[in-house]
């Protein structure tokens, strides 16, 4: 009896960290992000009159290609402002850290960029992002 009482405790425990770790799994907090933002390190980038859309698509690209883990999980970057257009990124950096590479990109267009649930968003400076 008390083995089979110290079993089901033991699945309980093993059931419950598991749906814990998941979950916590899900969304990344502020600091890890910030973490994976700063330890992420851009080799090279070269932008044209680049669409923010395309932008955006190779910064998700970029932040998990080159994450330097130990785990790899990328950044997640979205735009709040679809609608408005799709404004041209020119920019050219080299050695820098995607902290840094998306300062100057949505700065270089009128745009800033905040963190919400485990994500960056990227919107138009005049904007507010509701927290």
């Amino acid at each position: 009896m008390k083995i089979l009482r110290s079993f089901t405790l033991i699945v309980a425990f093993l059931v419950f960290s598991t749906a814990l770790c998941a979950q916590s799994g899900r969304i990344a907090t502020h600091t890890q992000i910030f973490e994976k933002l700063d330890s992420t390190k851009v080799p090279s980038l070269k932008l044209k009159k680049v669409p923010l859309s395309k932008v955006i698509d190779l910064l998700n690209e970029q932040s998990l290609e080159l994450d330097p883990g130990p785990v790899v999980t990328g950044v997640t970057f979205i735009n709040l402002d679809q609608e408005k257009g799709d404004p041209l990124v020119s920019i050219t950096l080299r050695n820098s850290s995607l902290r840094n590479a998306v300062d100057l990109t949505t700065r270089s267009i009128g745009y800033t960029w905040d963190l919400k649930d485990g994500a960056v968003i990227i919107f138009e400076e005049k904007e507010k992002v509701q927290r």
